[in-house]
């Protein structure tokens, strides 16, 4: 193997691997590289680990920079292709970051700034390439090629034996160290059980029954409620409508027979008051109903 080289070039690639053991998934990781010559014709070396520790995708791609850039020797050159985007950006924008404390604060900081402290003490020019995915690239679908073999390898990188000096401690889920500043992992955990409360609803079960496939597409819903979510909500008028939609969504909107079956002694009928067809106001006659016929052209 050549280290006498002025510059490296390196293709990495890191993997989340799904398996399922019983009814529970199990996540694992594994990390590749492989290193090519000048003329980029032949493979130099080939590099496949596993990799055990709090499963994402980014944290793979990050170490298998991390474990490449370690083989380099002091004051090289190396360029590194990856098809992570979230991996160049964090080394990209670390490196060029003077304030140490703003990195610290972000997710995959260990792993961001174990890279960056490597590139500074060997004294590397380091080039980072994003390569698309699957692009029929024959160096990157090599590297991908290799997952396989860094899932089965018995030579295991212990990511939390991996630290940093300044950060003292790390949160734990599930007995796994995370990477994740405190306040992020708790918005995370929040939000996961208030995603399972909302597909758990009587009004989500009907939309959504339990199959492996979606019947509804979710897409505009989510990108809709994100356009009025937290200071984006600043009126009294786009939190209304944002509550309209919600109940809307749920079949909670207040229509005649929902008022009537809340409080009969105020509202005594369900019948809907626009129209003379005697009909229940339901939210779905809303639509059918005459007598809103020029509110919904106005809308």
């Amino acid at each position: 193997m050549r280290r006498n080289k002025n510059k490296y070039t390196i293709y990495t690639d890191g993997a989340l691997n799904m398996k399922i053991e019983g009814k529970r998934p199990n996540k694992t990781m594994s990390i590749r590289w492989v290193q090519i010559s000048e003329m980029q014709n032949w493979p130099e070396e080939e590099i496949a680990l596993g990799l055990d520790g709090w499963p994402t995708s980014t944290i793979a791609e990050l170490a298998a920079i991390w474990a490449a850039i370690l083989t380099i020797p002091r004051g090289k050159q190396i360029t590194i292709y990856t098809d992570s985007n979230a991996a160049i950006r964090n080394i990209s924008r670390g490196l060029e970051q003077t304030d140490r404390d703003k990195i610290l604060k972000k997710k995959n900081a260990i792993w961001i700034t174990k890279i960056i402290d490597l590139i500074k003490t060997k004294k590397i020019q380091i080039e980072l390439v994003k390569v698309k995915s699957h692009s029929k690239d024959k160096w990157n679908d090599k590297a991908d090629s290799l997952a396989k073999k860094g899932a089965a390898s018995k030579k295991i990188i212990q990511a939390d034996k991996v630290s940093c000096k300044e950060i003292e401690y790390c949160l734990e889920w599930e007995n796994r160290r995370t990477d994740i500043p405190a306040r992020l992992l708790c918005k995370l955990v929040t939000n996961a059980r208030l995603g399972a409360e909302w597909k758990e609803t009587k009004a989500i079960r009907d939309l959504e029954p339990k199959t492996e496939v979606m019947i509804h597409d979710w897409t505009y819903f989510w990108k809709r409620l994100k356009t009025t979510k937290g200071v984006h909500c600043a009126t009294r008028r786009i939190s209304s409508r944002r509550s309209a939609f919600l109940k809307c969504v749920i079949d909670k909107l207040p229509t005649l027979e929902e008022l009537n079956r809340r409080r009969p002694e105020i509202y005594t009928t369900a019948e809907c008051q626009m129209c003379q067809d005697k009909m229940k106001e339901t939210q779905a006659y809303l639509a059918l109903c005459k007598g809103q016929t020029s509110l919904w052209k106005r809308i």
